[in-house]
């Protein structure tokens, strides 16, 4: 559990601790960060490029065109995301370079995510089609290629860059699952699949490091937890106490409010 400090020059001991092989996990999350990320991003940049595409021309053309592509997209909306990558990525061979291994993460997650985007341009293309400038477009002799992509898909990047934002998340997750399947990120790289993979195989040190910060953050919220129940505790005495208080200054006034009004006051009232 030592990692190696360029500040001293010397090994010194690793606030997370250490894998099998003696790497530092701290780094290791960090560049498992790196990779995870790298692969979300790359991912739904490609997604996004096949749904301008295919969402564009079923859009615009529409007919056998926007038939053929819808229904691609509903049979590949209608096989479970994980099982088809699952089945996509046992293809590569297990001697495959792991840059390899990462390009081909990358493709397949772009290969399968595209069909929501589609959708989505798809639509907002079919009710621009009736807009006044494209159609002035259209009789001024434009070029298909140059009305969908200068005049009709510049204005779905709202649109766009929201379906960027939620699709990444989903992207890192699936990569994460791949991962720790085995199915994805292999050494000597790191993603955060990969790790969780390996704690299961050598993590024990790590669970005595989670079972060590668990009970001390157990000890913390106990002490708390009693602190609150302890002010609760006072402030209940201190209720109690100013009850008793006040019931004995009552039955004090109660007999000379009875003297006052005329009234026989009982003998064990009298003071």
């Amino acid at each position: 559990m030592f990692a190696y400090s360029v500040w001293t020059n010397r090994l010194e001991s690793s606030c997370s601790g250490a894998t099998v092989t003696d790497g530092d996990i701290f780094t290791r999350i960090w560049f498992g960060a790196q990779i995870s990320l790298t692969i979300g991003i790359f991912a739904v940049f490609l997604s996004q490029i096949l749904a301008f595409t295919f969402g564009g021309l079923a859009g615009y053309y529409g007919g056998w065109v926007d038939n053929t592509i819808m229904r691609f997209v509903e049979i590949l909306g209608a096989i479970p995301g994980l099982i088809l990558l699952i089945t996509l990525t046992s293809i590569l061979p297990q001697n495959l370079d792991p840059i390899l291994v990462f390009y081909g993460i990358v493709f397949f997650l772009g290969l399968i995510g595209w069909g929501g985007g589609a959708r989505t341009i798809r639509s907002q293309i079919l009710a621009l089609k009736e807009v006044d400038y494209v159609q002035a477009a259209n009789a001024l002799g434009a070029r298909e290629a140059r009305i969908i992509g200068v005049h009709m898909l510049p204005t779905t990047f709202s649109l766009v860059i929201v379906g960027l934002s939620l699709a990444i998340p989903g992207f890192i997750l699936t990569e994460a699952v791949l991962s720790f399947i085995g199915r994805g990120i292999r050494e000597p790289y790191s993603s955060w699949g990969l790790m969780l993979n390996n704690a299961q195989e050598g993590g024990g040190h790590m669970r005595l490091i989670i079972g060590y910060n668990t009970k001390t953050g157990q000890l913390l919220f106990s002490d708390s937890w009693g602190a609150g129940h302890e002010l609760k505790r006072i402030k209940l005495e201190d209720g109690v106490r100013l009850h008793e208080k006040v019931k004995v200054e009552l039955d004090d006034l109660r007999p000379r409010h009875r003297l006052a009004a005329g009234q026989a006051v009982p003998v064990g009232d009298r003071s």
